[in-house]
């Protein structure tokens, strides 16, 4: 009863991995995730910010959007909530109340770039 086989977990063991092939994985891994924030950041960031110029899509309460900052790269603009539309006297929305992690802010609508998990997308089929 206890003397059966333990069946291998397919899992190598440590002791036999060689050093060299630990490391020369970790720079490749390393490599993908730098190639992957690359392309992130070229080309979504990128197509977020040219799409926001087609003026296909209205902000509402709700949405997620990102951030826009001259002083920031697109990587690291900060992710946010609209919380309140503030009208101009035409009736369009030119301020927005933005809930971030570090407060509530009052930012422009033209600095603002909704992500595509916002309320706006035209597919409501899914």
């Amino acid at each position: 009863m206890f003397l059966q086989d333990i069946k291998e977990s397919g899992v190598a063991d440590l002791d036999l991995l060689d050093r060299s092939k630990l490391l020369k994985r970790q720079r490749f891994l390393q490599e993908l995730r730098e190639q992957f924030r690359c392309r992130f950041r070229k080309e979504y960031l990128a197509q977020l910010v040219q799409r926001h110029g087609q003026k296909d899509c209205e902000l509402k309460v709700g949405d997620i959007v990102l951030v826009g900052s001259d002083n920031l790269k697109r990587i690291n603009w900060p992710i946010a909530l609209v919380d309140e539309l503030c009208t101009g006297r035409d009736g369009r929305a030119r301020d927005v109340k933005i809930k971030t992690r570090t407060g509530i802010l009052v930012r422009p609508v033209r600095k603002l770039y909704p992500l595509e998990v916002c309320s706006c997308t035209q597919d409501s089929t899914v």
